[in-house]
């Protein structure tokens, strides 16, 4: 990679560092320190206390990571976060640890989990609201929620449901939230590219993929089939699309996470000894596995500490702006396509079934075969803020032909304006 005016390169820490050590030893001369192995020995001391107020070694893969939190306080935040997050539950309505049968199941199920997990002496917990939001979430320090909407929706099994909690237990044995917060922190000032909220939402959808590969790991060795989690994804595609509206999205998209989980599942029914049947070798497993390769140098020398970090830092930043990178050609790429739909004859009307639908007609322009376009329709309030959206991908519109695209109307409260935008397009 070629680039002169990248203040962030291999080059550069290189040179900074070998600068560090000609003026220590200049230092060390001044005053009269003759002792080669004296002076080496504190430069190593000095550059291992250094890195260690800086970063950390990684749970998961054991490499040394930037980071600027240490363990006690990633707990102590994770609590003030589960404090403030059933605060605004509450002060909606909604029940924290109402439904004790679903609490009871994923209670289980996280005990299974973070027993083979790279952190399991964290304290966990994990708690259900009563809503009928779809999702999962995890706070710092061994913190999850499961808002129950998301439970025969999205997720229709046990196993299923094991693979959302795992998913979210990997963030947290992956120092996730410690390892983003300080990299937002620290990257802007060093790299322009990093302040791009586009670069940003790379970053965070690389750090998804990794909870997903770990999740699989934790899965296999707990006795969920991992097999569950391409479930989750495929079901998501079918529902909800694929679409990547403004590329700002912090997560593979479904139909992509899908294929990505579909070629791991070999590899992760390779640690599943039975439904229900924990790995015994799990320990082990943690340590020497694919899924999961340990990548850090393993030494207890300041200088290779430093040059490691350095190393580690220049390589996530170089993926997270690879995926940048292939974002912004597949948006130029897209919005070149997106001249050749045309979206007409917005309209209400009573659907077959007897309720009110909203219809439009959707023409391709082009003299090719249209595959696949992807339709949003937005609900907006007086401000033009989106209050609901919901995809529809239209498949094999002819040259010149129309599709039409019908949606349920929504109850929506407090909606002022409906709106239909194409998102994606596929030739």
């Amino acid at each position: 990679m070629k680039s002169v005016n990248n203040r962030f390169t291999l080059g550069r820490i290189t040179y900074k560092l070998a600068v560090l050590t000609a003026m220590m030893g200049l230092c060390c001369l001044i005053n009269g320190c003759a002792d080669l192995d004296k002076f080496v020995a504190d430069l190593d001391k000095s550059a291992k206390g250094l890195t260690n107020n800086v970063s950390y070694q990684d749970p998961v893969t054991g490499e040394r990571t930037l980071g600027l939190m240490s363990e006690q306080e990633e707990i102590e935040q994770g609590e003030k976060a589960k404090n403030y997050q059933i605060q605004q539950y509450q002060g909606r309505g909604d029940l924290i640890d109402n439904d004790k049968e679903t609490l009871e199941k994923i209670q289980t199920m996280l005990d299974r989990i973070i027993k083979v997990s790279h952190r399991p002496n964290l304290p966990w917990e994990i708690h259900v609201v009563d809503t009928k939001e779809e999702n999962a979430f995890a706070l710092p320090g061994g913190k999850v929620f499961v808002l129950k909407g998301i439970v025969g929706t999205l997720v229709k099994s046990d196993d299923e449901l094991a693979g959302i909690i795992a998913h979210e237990v990997a963030h947290i044995t992956c120092r996730h939230q410690v390892r983003e917060e300080t990299w937002n922190l620290v990257m802007p000032m060093i790299q322009k590219r990093a302040r791009k909220e586009i670069y940003k939402a790379s970053y965070s959808t690389i750090q998804e993929d990794e909870a997903d590969r770990v999740g699989l790991l934790y899965m296999a060795l707990s006795g969920y089939d991992p097999q569950a989690v391409y479930n989750i994804w495929k079901q998501a595609d079918m529902a909800y699309g694929s679409s990547p509206g403004n590329y700002l999205y912090d997560h593979s998209l479904n139909k992509d996470r899908a294929n990505k989980v579909s070629q791991l599942i070999p590899l992760a029914r390779s640690y599943f000894v039975g439904e229900g049947v924990e790995n015994t070798n799990y320990g082990n497993l943690l340590l020497n596995n694919e899924l999961t390769p340990r990548r850090g140098f393993q030494s207890d020398s300041g200088l290779v500490t430093v040059l490691e970090l350095g190393l580690n830092t220049y390589t996530q930043y170089l993926d997270a702006k690879k995926e940048q990178v292939k974002r912004e050609h597949e948006k130029s790429r897209n919005e070149s396509y997106l001249r050749f739909v045309r979206v007409a004859n917005v309209r209400q009307q009573p659907t077959s079934d007897g309720y009110m639908g909203l219809f439009a007609d959707v023409t391709n322009l082009s003299d090719t075969l249209m595959k696949k376009v992807m339709l949003t329709v937005y609900y907006l309030d007086g401000a033009d803020k989106v209050l609901y959206s919901e995809v529809q991908e239209l498949s094999n519109i002819p040259s010149s032909g129309t599709a039409n695209a019908g949606f349920y109307l929504r109850n929506v409260p407090n909606y002022k304006n409906i709106g239909v935008a194409v998102n994606n397009v596929e030739f």
